[in-house]
């Protein structure tokens, strides 16, 4: 070989180096993703898990108190579960007058935002819970202690369970 001609050998050297030294940064960088990729879905599972099955997963909102009707007060709760779907029931609790233990009188699966009970004195021993339209009931009661509790419910759509034994 003459001086002035490079070897070819000498010239693809530093060419095939610095391509190996480029595959193995890429090749680096993508495990460094995958594995960054794999924590995040395990971070993601955990939190789900976690939210599924705890407890603060779910919200309630107080949407009125009547104090004093008949001589027991009244409070009607939702409480809405969204992790995956809407799945939200209302519930109707009692107390004494003043009382602060409170028992559960009536509990559907809500049927939306704007159907709230109402709730009415037919007279000293006798209440009425109102309702245009519920899905499922799941507890009903008909009396609690001295009250007796009737019900005026326009369309029950799954007509099943929901008496006393199940409050």
């Amino acid at each position: 070989m003459n001086a002035k001609t490079p070897d070819p050998e000498a010239v693809g050297m530093p060419i095939i180096r610095a391509l190996r030294s480029l595959l193995l940064i890429v090749a680096s960088a993508l495990a460094l993703a995958i594995g960054v990729a794999a924590v995040a879905a395990v971070e993601v599972l955990l939190l789900a898990t976690v939210a599924f099955w705890s407890p603060h997963a779910c919200t309630t909102t107080v949407h009125q108190r009547i104090a004093g009707l008949s001589n027991f007060d009244f409070e009607i709760r939702e409480t809405g579960c969204d992790l995956f779907a809407k799945d939200a029931t209302t519930s109707v609790f009692i107390s004494k007058a003043g009382g602060t233990k409170k028992a559960l009188l009536f509990k559907y699966f809500s049927p939306g935002s704007d159907a709230m009970p109402t709730i009415v004195a037919l007279d000293e021993h006798t209440v009425q819970i109102s309702i245009w339209r519920v899905p499922i009931i799941f507890c009903r009661r008909g009396k609690w202690e001295t009250l007796t509790v009737k019900y005026n419910i326009g369309v029950v759509d799954y007509p099943f369970g929901g008496t006393d034994g199940d409050c």
